[in-house]
């Protein structure tokens, strides 16, 4: 006999000994006794707090064992199905994270591509002078020397590779 097989059988003995404990003279037990003695099995602690929520409040209900026995069956299948869709959106926000990724180096990849533009003596790394001739378009040459003072971090008079990305990153 398998593993798996031995602990199905062990959790129907469970809940039928528990059953037993909880029912009354009419073959029939209270919601609330049977979550009291499951919640008090160590192998049955999960179960007992989905059989709890599945009832919510409703406490009083009286159930016979067959539907006691079915009812955690189908907790079985719903606590299958809840994390065979938790996985999934796992996956689905792993996937998500992957085209991020992908779209983060296209991004650096147009970036440095500009960085090769504007590097007009191909030496590369990017002079003041060079920047003011690739931005001159869009920017003043003030606002252009002030942010080529801002992103020359080493202060070498130019922006190299990283400078330069990060200046269009906007990261400090």
């Amino acid at each position: 006999m398998n593993r798996s097989t031995m602990e199905k059988e062990s959790k129907n003995d469970w809940l039928t000994k528990i059953f037993q404990k909880a029912c009354n003279r009419t073959k029939k037990a209270q919601v609330g006794n049977l979550y009291n003695l499951m919640a008090r099995e160590p192998m049955l602690a999960v179960e007992a707090e989905n059989f709890f929520s599945y009832f919510s409040f409703k406490l009083k209900t009286e159930l016979s064992l067959p539907e006691f026995i079915k009812i955690c069956k189908e907790m079985k299948v719903k606590k299958a199905t809840i994390i065979r869709d938790a996985k999934s959106v796992l996956e689905r926000k792993r996937s998500k994270l992957g085209s991020l990724d992908a779209r983060k180096n296209e991004k650096k990849e147009v970036i440095l591509n500009i960085f090769k533009k504007y590097d007009i003596n191909g030496d590369g790394v990017i002079s003041i002078s060079e920047l003011k001739n690739g931005m001159k378009s869009f920017m003043s040459k003030d606002t252009v020397e002030e942010l080529f003072r801002e992103f020359d971090l080493d202060q070498s008079n130019t922006l190299d590779r990283e400078e330069f990305l990060r200046l269009f990153e906007c990261k400090n």
